[in-house]
């Protein structure tokens, strides 16, 4: 007998509700009496496709926008949070940095003052010396381009510091901008 598709489905149904197993080819061949085994084969992937598992993922749809729009906002709002605690934090920083500035201003306003007292110390020094002008200028001259020199090293040194830390935040600012940026544009973009 030739038995069509939906025929021998309908047998492994059958065989299946009774036995809570599925048959093998052979099962099937000997319930049906004969059959080809390429027959037997298609009917059983038509029961097999016909019986499958409901996959989650085939189902699924996109979130709808109420529960989108929530998420979006939790996301914004969790990101707002971020960035002000951070933008807090490079102030803090920048504070420290302005702080550590005028501390260096200040010792260098202080180390202006020693060359005055220099110059005072020299005035008395060569006071009663015939060349003593001569000499006078030549020791102000000497110690003003010391501490001077000095000073613009240090100073060139801690500026040096200073950009390179105003240059990571601002790169800092700048990821955080572009990251601010694409949170808020996922949760419309991505489905869920």
């Amino acid at each position: 007998m030739n038995y069509k598709t939906h025929e021998i489905v309908a047998v492994i149904e059958e065989m299946v509700s009774t036995t809570g197993q599925e048959p093998s080819y052979q099962t099937i061949r000997d319930k049906l009496g004969s059959g080809s085994f390429a027959t037997i084969k298609k009917a059983l992937d038509a029961y097999r496709q016909k019986h499958a598992p409901v996959s989650k993922l085939s189902t699924a749809t996109n979130l709808p926008d109420k529960l989108l729009n929530r998420v979006g906002k939790m996301a914004n709002d969790i990101w707002l949070d971020a960035l002000a605690q951070a933008q807090a934090g490079w102030a803090q920083e920048r504070e420290a940095l302005t702080q550590q500035l005028q501390a260096l201003q200040r010792k260098y306003d202080a180390l202006c003052n020693e060359n005055d007292i220099r110059d005072v110390i020299a005035d008395h020094v060569f006071h009663d010396d015939p060349a003593a002008p001569e000499a006078k200028a030549y020791a102000q001259l000497e110690a003003k381009v010391l501490i001077k020199t000095e000073l613009t090293r240090k100073a060139a040194i801690k500026i040096k510091q200073l950009m390179a830390e105003v240059t990571q935040l601002s790169s800092e600012l700048d990821q955080t901008k572009a990251a601010l940026a694409d949170a808020t544009r996922a949760p419309e973009a991505t489905p869920v």
